[in-house]
């Protein structure tokens, strides 16, 4: 059985969650001499992904615009698993489509961008064959907002963490250091990490992002807390370790989300969590973080932030939160992904799947 997968979202976004699912997906099935797949690629911004080899490119030349619509002729009764939200509209391909979130459904974000993606999400959804939900709570909310996909097959299959990222031996730890990771806008809540900082005038916060400060919000953040605040973005997965590793703590006080990947990491890495109590991240974390019930009040998370100086509160949060993150590798994601690929194959072609 053959698998194409594609690399719409690297033209989307350089780097982000669903950019870094995607690129471990590849990159682990890269590993298997046991998997059959290809990665179809636009010859006019190639696939970047190191791992994998030209032998796996299929490459076509439609411009961007148009290579969501078009999509070249594939072999027949092959798997389609797209980055974003794209399908194949080939009767004997079976296609698979991943639901990261229902944010848009959930009026968590607003707005064109919002609206395109709810309709691009409608598409795919009726059109796949089989649907990966990255955690049991968007599972939920996709049945909420899509019951007909209840007539689909459905697997939850968690995301991985890098090994990449992991303890650093002998690293001098930051005691006034929180760090917040990833975007800033809609549900993220990232004001209460600017209320939080003004409240403990002992610590700085670093601010690890691709989504840019607008000049006049920079602006003002540094005129009040000069150089207690700081931006970086576009940093190595090193540079991210780091920060991770010499950090008091993870701050990540989102609304909502639809797995919440940087709380992963940090637990990884031996960073402390301390976020807002919401399904999903109770979903993935468990007892390896610290849990925000009244996550838009600074001052709940002011006083766990504080409580990680006792000694044995934070080696215990360490400890949970190493052993609960051992339980997500990429490894064990593309077992459970080519597994379901085979359930949908079947389910479309009734017959075995091979090449596993």
């Amino acid at each position: 059985m053959l698998i194409y997968l594609d690399d719409f979202i690297f033209h989307l976004q350089s780097v982000g969650g669903i950019s870094v699912y995607w690129k471990s997906v590849i990159s682990e099935m890269s590993k298997s001499k046991a998997i059959d797949f290809k990665v179809l690629t636009n010859k006019i911004n190639p696939c970047s992904v190191k791992e994998i080899s030209s032998k796996q490119l299929s490459e076509y030349r439609y411009p961007f615009f148009l290579s969501r619509i078009l999509l070249k002729k594939l072999q027949p009764k092959s798997i389609f698993h797209s980055s974003y939200l794209r399908i194949s509209l080939q009767k004997n391909i079976a296609n698979v489509v991943t639901i990261h979130d229902l944010a848009a459904e959930m009026g968590h974000v607003k707005g064109i961008r919002a609206a395109v993606k709810k309709w691009l999400q409608k598409i795919a959804i009726k059109r796949a064959d089989g649907i990966i939900c990255v955690s049991e709570e968007t599972k939920k909310n996709l049945l909420i907002y899509y019951p007909d996909a209840f007539s689909k097959k459905i697997c939850v299959i968690h995301h991985g963490c890098s090994d990449t990222l992991f303890p650093l031996e002998g690293i001098q730890k930051v005691n006034n250091k929180i760090i917040f990771v990833g975007r800033r806008s809609h549900y993220k809540n990232f004001q209460i990490c600017i209320d939080i900082i003004e409240k403990l005038p002992q610590y700085n916060l670093v601010v690890i992002s691709n989504e840019k400060f607008y000049k006049t919000e920079w602006k003002t953040y540094k005129s009040k807390f000069g150089n207690r605040i700081q931006h970086f973005e576009n940093i190595s997965t090193d540079e991210l370790n780091y920060h991770y590793n010499t950090a008091h703590c993870l701050i990540y006080p989102s609304k909502y989300e639809g797995f919440g990947l940087p709380v992963l990491e940090a637990m990884k890495t031996g960073c402390p969590v301390v976020c807002s109590d919401i399904p999903c991240l109770r979903e993935i974390a468990e007892d390896g973080a610290i849990f925000i019930r009244d996550y838009e009040n600074p001052d709940a998370f002011v006083n766990e932030i504080l409580s990680l100086n006792h000694l044995q509160k934070r080696t215990e949060m360490i400890k949970k939160g190493i052993k609960r993150a051992r339980k997500f590798s990429w490894a064990n994601h593309l077992i459970s992904m080519t597994q379901f690929y085979s359930i949908v194959h079947h389910s479309k072609f009734g017959e075995s799947a091979s090449n596993y």
